[in-house]
């Protein structure tokens, strides 16, 4: 129990926990995880189907990923760098999986990296 503050009426008596958590991430080796750097919102510097393409070449052919993961803005300038070819002429479909690799959204991507050299 400690003290915390309310909304309108000064202190009040609250239970507190702090919670700790350690994560990781399990690499197999130097060929487990591939990265696209430098997407940012300049003209022709949008995530594309042929950067991810460049990205799955530099895995061996019996060790392709098991998912393509992205930021929402990434999503968005990959279905943007696609053609929708439809008799409707509607947009094209949000992209759920390249080649069978599903995409997974995550908010765990930063937009604003700093530009690789």
């Amino acid at each position: 129990m400690q003290e915390i503050a309310g909304s309108s009426t000064g202190f009040l008596p609250g239970y507190y926990t702090p919670i700790t958590t350690h994560l990781g991430l399990a690499i197999g080796s130097a060929v487990s995880v591939g990265r696209i750097a430098n997407l940012t919102e300049d003209s022709g510097k949008g995530l594309t189907d042929d950067l991810i393409y460049e990205s799955l070449e530099t895995f061996p052919a019996g060790r392709q990923p098991n998912i393509i993961a992205m930021s929402r803005r990434s999503l968005r300038q990959l279905r943007n760098s696609r053609t929708a070819t439809n008799a409707t002429g509607a947009p094209a479909p949000r992209p759920t999986e390249v080649e069978g690799i599903p995409i997974i959204v995550t908010d765990g991507i930063n937009n604003v990296e700093a530009i690789e050299t």
